[in-house]
C-alpha cells in the first residue's frame, strides 16, 4: 500500500474512532441533561456520530482496511470529561468543552481530508459531508450556548 493510502486509511481509523467517543460522551450528556431542548440537541449530536462511524466502518471494509484501536493516551479523547461532569449544575462548562471537543473532531477531519488529496483510494466526499455535519452540529451548540448562557 502506498504511504498516501496507509495515511488515509490511518486518518479514517482516527476518525471512527473519534466518533464513537463523540458519540457515547454527548448520549451521557442527553441521558443526564434537563430541558428538552438541550436533550434533542445532545441527542442529535450522537446521531450524528454513530452515522459517520457506521459510514466509515462501511468505507473502511470497502477499501480493504481493517479496523485498527487508536492508542487513547496518543489521541486524548476529551469527551471521557464530559462524561464525568455535574452536567446540570454546569451547562457553561458543557456548552464549553462542547465546542472543544467539537473542535478536536474538526482538525481531524481537516488532517483525514488532506490525506484524502494524497490517497488513490480517498472518498473526499464521504469525508467532507461527515466535515460539514459536525460543524453544523457545532453551530448550533454555539448557536445555543449563547441562548442559555448570557
Amino acid at each position: 500500500m502506498e504511504n498516501g493510502n496507509k495515511q488515509f486509511m490511518e486518518a479514517i481509523n482516527l476518525l471512527i474512532e473519534i466518533n464513537q467517543c463523540r458519540a457515547e460522551g454527548y448520549n451521557c450528556i442527553a441521558d443526564e441533561i434537563d430541558g428538552p431542548t438541550m436533550k434533542h440537541l445532545f441527542s442529535r449530536m450522537a446521531e450524528t456520530s454513530w452515522e459517520c462511524r457506521q459510514e466509515l466502518d462501511a468505507e473502511l471494509r470497502r477499501l480493504g482496511g481493517t479496523k485498527d484501536t487508536v492508542s487513547k493516551p496518543t489521541m486524548y479523547l476529551p469527551w471521557q470529561d464530559l462524561k464525568s461532569m455535574d452536567i446540570n449544575n454546569n451547562k457553561k462548562l458543557v456548552f464549553t468543552s462542547s465546542v472543544y471537543c467539537d473542535h478536536v473532531v474538526r482538525m481531524a477531519y481537516e488532517d483525514a481530508l488532506k490525506k484524502a488529496e494524497e490517497s488513490r483510494l480517498s472518498n473526499k466526499e464521504l469525508i467532507a459531508r461527515h466535515y460539514f455535519m459536525i460543524k453544523d452540529d457545532m453551530d448550533k451548540v454555539a448557536n445555543l450556548k449563547k441562548a442559555f448562557i448570557s
